[in-house]
């Protein structure tokens, strides 16, 4: 039977949807395959995203899509201030380690010299120290496991390949075969892995009776154990009562660490610091009682290169009145980051708030000054009269002194970290190679003095350096050369014990210590 007008009418709003849905599908082929200039994209997120979705679907070659968004966040981040930072996935276990106090590795610390991996330092109790690695051993070969048959070369490869090559998990083997320099004798040495602590307190020692010396590279989750154990030592050496603390070119770290720190050097509920940000209410950091070092008599060392959590730690100090900052005006680093971890395990450290001391000075310096004008201009106003200084950078402590704003922290007693020492860029890379160059052709007059103190290896080293060092050196910088190759050989602690006599900036502390009442 013939369909009636009405069967074709209910037939055609039965298919009407079908081939609406078939044509739309045909034009978005249709304009994705041909049209796509002059279209629109489909994705409904930012431009940021639409722009990369069209790029990775029309761009003329393959792209790397990860790489394109890294380089767009890291241009976005740059937009905002110079402490907001993105950390690709692969590289956020590097950055992390050093925070966290602790790596998966072996203990040493190499270069590539002449196309051999030269070992200039084995960290003290690690896997290595114990397997038998000497300073000035060159590793030649490794191998997974004990399996020797399997060895690879080490030799002609880059830094970072050294490091991908040594690294593992912990407490798996490593085969190594090595070539003493020493005695001209090789050896096939095996080393287990194992987490290596990185000390955020590297020297801490006695400078005279009644004066102790710590030493505090970062604040990291470990170092106010270390700390509390380094004043334990101190005073098993005797009385201990006064103290330097040296934060000189500490970038920082974890506040709630400084605060710990801080902590210990208080009695009383006082205001330690302070954040405070568009998005996040006001949080205040006190200390509590019962601090174990709260009746030492207190001196901070600082220069242009402390930052963040130590110039938290000594605004501290200063604006209570409760020790001398002592050195150079600190970085002014005071913005608050915090961590975000993207999809692929990136992470994002976005500034959320400011850092403010107690007297309610901000260390923030401002975004667009490089540090050596921003401290030329800061010295200036802090020398002239009050009357011609901006009364918003004018500050008292709880004393009532007066302290400088405007950025970092100025110290008390100003005295140079030997300016003179730091070489030109230019001669930099030539002091360096000369070190190693120096340290592995006399590696056995160098290893035959006892200690770094010993009279006969600085004068030993002096006629032998200044003969031979490529540039012309005064007698600041030929004290820091000979300081970098005793670290080498002797570790950190027994080098800055050793030359503390030739330190401007904790002689002046000293000095100020001595001082019957050095704050007033």
């Amino acid at each position: 039977m013939p369909d009636t007008t009405d069967q074709k009418n209910r037939n055609r709003v039965y298919y009407q949807p079908l081939v609406y849905a078939l044509l739309v599908a045909a034009g978005v082929w249709i304009g994705s395959t041909f049209l796509y200039h002059g279209g629109s994209v489909t994705s409904s997120g930012s431009r940021v995203a639409q722009l990369i979705e069209i790029i990775e679907s029309q761009y003329v070659d393959s792209i790397d899509k990860h790489a394109v968004e890294d380089d767009a966040i890291v241009k976005i981040l740059s937009q905002l201030d110079p402490h907001s930072s993105f950390i690709p996935s692969s590289d956020v276990e590097r950055v992390n380690q050093g925070l966290r106090g602790s790596f998966v590795g072996i203990g040493i610390e190499f270069e590539v010299y002449r196309d051999t991996v030269l070992i200039l330092r084995v960290f003290a109790t690690g896997p290595a120290e114990e397997a038998g690695i000497k300073v000035g051993d060159r590793l030649l070969r490794y191998a997974e496991g004990k399996d020797t048959a399997s060895y690879q070369t080490l030799i002609g490869i880059q830094s970072s390949e050294v490091i991908e090559r040594l690294k593992g998990k912990a407490g798996s083997p490593l085969k190594l075969h090595v070539f003493r320099k020493s005695d001209s004798t090789e050896h096939h040495i095996e080393v287990l892995r194992d987490n290596i602590a990185i000390p955020s307190i590297t020297s801490s020692f006695m400078l005279e009776p009644g004066i102790g010396y710590v030493r505090i590279e970062r604040f990291s989750e470990p170092t106010h154990k270390e700390f509390l154990s380094a004043i334990t030592r101190l005073k098993g050496k005797g009385s201990l009562e006064k103290l330097i603390i040296d934060l000189r070119s500490n970038p920082g770290g974890y506040l709630h660490t400084a605060i710990s720190l801080l902590d210990e050097f208080f009695d009383n509920e006082e205001l330690l610091a302070y954040t405070r940000g568009k998005g996040r209410y006001k949080k205040e950091y006190k200390a509590t009682k019962g601090g174990v070092c709260t009746k030492m008599g207190l001196v901070v060392l600082v220069n242009g290169y402390s930052a963040s959590a130590s110039e938290i730690f000594s605004g501290a100090i200063q604006d209570h009145d409760r020790g001398l900052v002592v050195g150079m005006r600190t970085y002014g680093k005071g913005l608050v980051q915090e961590t975000f971890r993207l999809a692929d395990g990136a992470q994002l450290r976005l500034t959320v708030s400011r850092y403010y001391v107690p007297s309610g000075r901000s260390i923030q310096k401002p975004y667009d000054t490089d540090l050596e004008t921003y401290h030329t201009e800061v010295m200036r106003r802090r020398d002239s009269t009050l009357t011609e200084v901006d009364s918003s950078i004018i500050f008292r402590t709880k004393g009532g002194r007066i302290v400088f704003g405007g950025g970092g922290i100025q110290p008390d007693i100003a005295a140079m970290d030997r300016p003179d020492t730091i070489f030109k860029a230019e001669e930099y890379s030539l002091v360096r190679k000369f070190l190693t160059e120096f340290s592995d052709q006399n590696f056995a007059l160098i290893t035959s003095f006892q200690s770094a103190d010993s009279m006969e290896f600085s004068q030993t080293l002096d006629s032998l350096m200044r003969s031979k060092v490529p540039v012309k050196v005064t007698n600041d910088q030929l004290n820091y050369l000979k300081e970098e190759l005793s670290g080498r050989f002797y570790g950190q602690q027994a080098t800055r014990q050793t030359f503390s006599k030739y330190d401007a900036i904790l002689q002046a502390g000293l000095k100020a210590l001595h001082q019957e009442d050095p704050v007033n």
